[in-house]
Order: C-alpha cells, then structure tokens, then sequence
C-alpha cells in the first residue's frame, strides 16, 4: 500500500452493490465516498495527501514529473511490445497472439495519459503566460492611472482654495492655510479642505486656530520623488494638541509641528472635520429619520415606519390584546383597553401626547398602539398633530435619546 500512487485506480461498490473505478486523486479530490474513506484509512493517506497538496502548490512541477514517469512507462510498453514479450517463455503458443494484444494496449493506453497530460502541460503554460501578460498589462494601467491622479493633485493643489465666503489663515513654516472655526454652514458642511499657500491672513506668531476636540487633521501630499499621494492623520485632544494616528502614531505640542513634521511636501493641502456631535446611536437614528423621509418611504404608512424603526433598533416591547374581546380584525373603541403592552424600557420608543407627554408608541396589527388603544390616525391623539418620536436608552454615562419627526 506505500507505494500507492496518486494515479492508481481504487475500485469500490457503489450503491447497487457494482464495482466501480476511479483514481487515488479523483477519489481524494471527491472529499466523500466509499473510495475516499477507503484511503483515509490506509497507512498511506498522509503520504499521499502530503503529494495532492504538492501539486496544488506547483501544478505546473507536478505535471512535468507526470510526463517524465509516463515517458517512461511508454518506452517500456513499446519495448515490451517489440522485443521483450519475444525474448520472455511462452506458456503456450496460443498465449502469443493475446499477449501481443495485451502489450499493444497497454503501449497506447500509457501512449494516450502522456498525450493528455501534455496537453493539460500546454494549457497550463498558455494559462501562465496569459496571465502573465495581464497581470502586466494591468501594472502599466495602474501606473498610469497613479501618474494621472499624482498629476491631477498636483494641478489640484495650487488653486487658491479661498473663495470669499471662508476666512483662512496661515500656520507653521510650510504654509499651510486653515479655515477659522465655525466657518459659514459648518453644521451641514462639518469638513473643509484648503490648499497650501491660498489666499489668507498671516496669524500672529504662536497663536493657532482652534477647534473641537477630536477634529481630524488630515495632510495630503506628494512628494518630488515617489509618484504616490501620501497622508498623515491626526486628531485633536483636549489640550488642542495633534495625535497623529497614521503612517505612524506620534505626539506633538502645537498644530504647527504637526503641519512642519514632513518638510518633503510637493504640493499639499490640508482637510479640517469637525467631530460629530451625535453619538453613534444618535447617528443611526438621524440616519434612520432621513431614510424615512426619502421619497421612497416618505408615503409608507406611519405604523409601518414604527416598526421598521422597532426593527433598525432591535426595540423589544409588544403589545399582548384581550383575545377574549377582540378577535380576528380587532375592533376597538376609544377610552376602552383592549391589550397590555409589554415593556423593555432599556430601550423604547415613545411619541408626544397632546399634553406634550411622552408615551410609549408600538405597531399592532396594522395600526399604532398607544395609551392602550389601537388607532388609525396617529395625528389626532399626538401634540398639535406632529409626529415628533424619541428614542432612549440606558448608558454606561445615563439616559440618552434622540428624535424623530415623520
């Protein structure tokens, strides 16, 4: 069994009990079967999975050996089928005619694997080079798409960036123009890109713009020698001080030295964002209203957008109706209870009443549950008709929530 190829046949009954045949590697490949677990069994499994890996990692080596054993096996069958089976006993005279056949069909069966396995050789050296060449091609149009973009940054960067509306002012040695905070529309608009060396105000020595802890400094740049867009980013701490998190972490006592670290800079400019007010969960829900308000959902009925937002949020309370009151389409009548509602109040979703309350809001059979009533129109039981939700959740820091007007 240790000499157990990859290319010797395994036979094995199939479901109806019939011999069947297939290689060592197709029942290997297969991954299942008779045959597959036959071999997992032998003492030569590990050998002959360690030769199925080997192949896999170079076919192309793998292939050449295949041809070089298979030469072999045709030279012997042709000899064997010339001069040995004449110069070996005959048992018999009758046995000479079938040995020749014997001799000459194992000649072209071994003839036939080496033609096969040379032509799987061809393809495989055509696949190669195919790739080869694409991979090529595919380098070129990459560089030449990073020597357009490098070139466009370049003419990009010396545009003045100032445009009359947003003052800037100009910080460190290399020149860098920054806006002043709060710019024109800075809440819609929180991020602000300036060109080095724009039209500005030179600020008096020592003294650096300020904003918002955790802004962003981002430097983009180009170097003389390296056909690369290169960038640092930093964020501002408390102090107002730089903390550069990429190419690499690093200090720095003012913005200045920041800007000044990198004096390589070809062209360059410098993008400001603000941090965001909101807290992530306070992201999703102005996110989630925004949605909602899109032309796609604007007309979707109220109580399917209560759900969906049930939905986004993972909200758990439900509403359980007096089943011995109302049945199939729940008929209901105002002032009467006709469920409980079930709350998770870790996490709820609430509407304003008309005394401006804030009441727990669900989706029930089609319609809003609220104040323990099942209602078609959510208007006429809300605040001056407005559809004003909050959303509130308990936090390691307290209470939070956030709003939604539908």
């Amino acid at each position: 069994m240790s000499s157990l190829s990859l290319n010797a046949r395994v036979y094995y009954k199939d479901s109806e009990g019939v011999y069947q045949a297939t290689t060592v590697r197709e029942a290997m490949l297969a991954g299942e079967g008779k045959a597959y677990n036959y071999l997992k069994a032998t003492p030569a499994w590990n050998r002959l999975l360690a030769k199925l890996n080997e192949e896999n990692m170079n076919p192309l080596a793998a292939l050449e050996q295949k041809i070089r054993l298979t030469e072999k096996k045709v030279a012997k069958a042709i000899w064997w089928h010339d001069e040995g089976m004449y110069k070996a006993p005959m048992t018999a005279a009758t046995d000479a005619p079938m040995e020749r056949l014997e001799a000459w069909n194992e000649y072209k069966s071994a003839e036939q694997e080496l033609e096969g396995y040379r032509m799987q050789q061809a393809e495989l050296v055509n696949d190669t080079l195919r790739e080869a060449r694409e991979a090529n091609a595919m380098h070129h149009v990459d560089e030449d798409m990073q020597r357009a973009e490098w070139e466009a940054f370049n003419l990009e960067a010396t545009r003045d960036s100032w445009d009359g509306i947003v003052k800037l002012v100009r910080l460190a040695a290399t020149g860098a123009s920054l806006p002043v905070y709060p710019w024109p529309n800075w809440e819609n608009q929180p991020s602000y890109t300036a060109n080095f060396f724009s039209t500005d105000t030179f600020l008096a020595k020592g003294e650096e713009p300020k904003y918002p802890t955790g802004t962003k400094l981002c430097i983009t740049y180009t170097t003389p020698g390296a056909p690369h867009i290169l960038s640092r980013k930093a964020y501002l701490n408390a102090d107002g001080k730089p903390y550069q998190v990429s190419p690499e972490e690093r200090s720095f006592e003012s913005i200045a030295q920041f800007i000044n670290y990198d004096r390589h800079m070809y062209r360059a400019n410098i993008t400001v964002t603000l941090p965001d007010p909101l807290t992530p969960k306070q992201r999703q829900v102005a996110d989630m209203e925004s949605w909602l308000k899109e032309d796609g959902q604007r007309y979707m009925l109220v109580t399917r957008k209560i759900a969906m937002i049930y939905q986004e949020f993972g909200l758990k309370s439900h509403v359980v109706l007096n089943r011995d009151r109302v049945s199939g389409n729940p008929v209901w009548y105002e002032g009467e209870i006709i469920g409980q509602f079930i709350r998770d109040t870790r996490s709820e979703l609430e509407i304003q009443d008309k005394n401006g309350i804030w009441r727990p809001v669900a989706e029930c059979e089609g319609r809003a549950y609220f104040q323990d009533l099942l209602v078609n129109n959510l208007r006429e039981h809300v605040k001056d008709g407005k559809l004003i939700f909050r959303l509130s959740w308990n936090t390691g820091q307290g209470r939070k929530s956030a709003t939604l007007s539908l």
